[in-house]
């Protein structure tokens, strides 16, 4: 009875485990954050090169901006990017990649960000 008891409560005490992002196939340490798509996922370009990875794609959102700004900036740090954020842009750089991820507004009023991660040229 005790035992049981100890136990429910050490369960009950129990910190959640954090469901983690699904990463951008292609892209080393890119996550696709949630409330953002692909806009067409069989169009995304990757292409390995004796340098390191070219990669490109499209994704769409209801977020702002900024919104997505932010939140790319916090997830990327804790992955071992250094970014810089921009008003209309994220520039990351992490030991042999650039990650860029540019932004623009589609009729539609969504937040369009096109993400392109290179090797960095010396």
């Amino acid at each position: 009875m005790i035992l049981t008891l100890s136990i429910l409560v050490s369960l009950s005490l129990a910190k959640p485990v954090l469901t983690q992002e699904p990463f951008l196939e292609g892209f080393p340490d890119v996550p696709l954050l949630k409330e953002m798509f692909e806009i067409h996922p069989t169009s995304r370009f990757v292409f390995d090169t004796p340098t390191g990875t070219v990669a490109e794609t499209v994704l769409t959102t209801d977020l702002s901006i900024n919104e997505v700004i932010k939140r790319y900036n916090i997830n990327l740090l804790a992955l071992g990017w250094e970014c810089i954020p921009q008003s209309d842009a994220l520039m990351c750089l992490r030991e042999k990649h650039k990650l860029a991820l540019t932004f623009q507004k589609s009729i539609e009023k969504k937040t369009i960000v096109k993400l392109r991660v290179e090797p960095v040229r010396k």
